[in-house]
């Protein structure tokens, strides 16, 4: 924190909406800010004839994050304007035949403002359909602390498990499985784990049987996992990718389908978060 003075105790708020126009307190020495964007949505995946390649959906980015900066009291106006974004968008299910999967959004950015300062990390790309050339490719991570999302086999092989974060940012989705020529579906991809808080990132789902799953919130304020990756199916709907964790962690991409049944849906991005933890002497 720097100078002199001894914390005595702290207050913190903790916001999972946007907020204009809070008071700041009197009295403070200063603030923590924790600022975590909302994840990217997961891919869709392809739906295809029999015989051919079907790709499965990337797995979305997860949402970049700024941790504990300290903002002095000198430094803070009047009032504070907290923004939080929203997860991104999963690619829709593809419901007609013979047609690539929809690419996910990126997740949208939170900010806290004040006085002269806006504390606001940035977002990368967002994750890409399955296609009839290619496996969806992984949503970027973004700046700082963003982990990407896993990128889908381009010859419908499992899809690719979403981003570890080895630093304090949330975990990539998974990418979703495809289908091979031979007309083998394939299981989805895990979603990336946030080893910092040992977090048990999405499980992949399994063709046929098992879902993908959304990962357990570990907390306020903490990153979360990323989303499960769907499995691809020639029976039956493939599966949607699952939820990216909250706070900030990418969706699962969609697994691929056969032609008469739909592909598996990208998952959203898991919401962002804003904490400020004042200080008083």
């Amino acid at each position: 924190m720097g100078g002199s003075n001894t914390v005595s105790s702290l207050v913190t708020y903790g916001y999972t909406t946007t907020s204009a126009g809070v008071t700041t307190p009197p009295g403070i020495l200063g603030g923590w800010v924790t600022v975590i964007n909302g994840g990217g949505g997961g891919g869709s995946g392809r739906r295809g004839a029999a015989g051919g390649i079907r790709q499965g959906g990337g797995g979305g980015g997860s949402g970049a994050s700024i941790r504990d900066l300290w903002i002095p009291a000198a430094s803070w106006g009047a009032t504070y304007t907290v923004t939080v974004g929203a997860g991104g968008a999963g690619g829709a299910a593809i419901g007609v035949d013979a047609t690539d999967g929809a690419a996910g959004t990126a997740g949208a950015t939170s900010s806290l403002a004040t006085g002269s300062i806006t504390v606001k990390p940035t977002n990368g790309a967002a994750a890409g359909g399955g296609t009839n050339g290619a496996g969806g490719t992984a949503g970027g991570g973004g700046a700082p602390l963003g982990a990407d999302g896993g990128a889908a086999s381009g010859t419908g092989l499992a899809g690719s498990i979403g981003g570890y974060n080895f630093s304090t940012g949330a975990g990539g989705g998974g990418a979703g499985g495809g289908v091979s020529a031979a007309d083998a579906a394939a299981d989805g991809g895990a979603g990336g784990q946030v080893t910092a808080w040992a977090a048990s990132a999405g499980a992949a789902g399994v063709v046929d049987t098992t879902s993908p799953t959304t990962p357990a919130t570990l907390g306020a304020a903490l990153p979360g996992g990323g989303g499960g990756g769907g499995a691809a199916s020639i029976t039956i709907a493939a599966q949607a990718g699952a939820t990216g964790g909250a706070y900030g962690g990418g969706g699962g991409g969609g697994g691929a389908s056969l032609n008469g049944s739909a592909s598996g849906a990208g998952g959203a991005g898991g919401a962002g978060y804003v904490e400020v933890r004042f200080a008083y002497p």
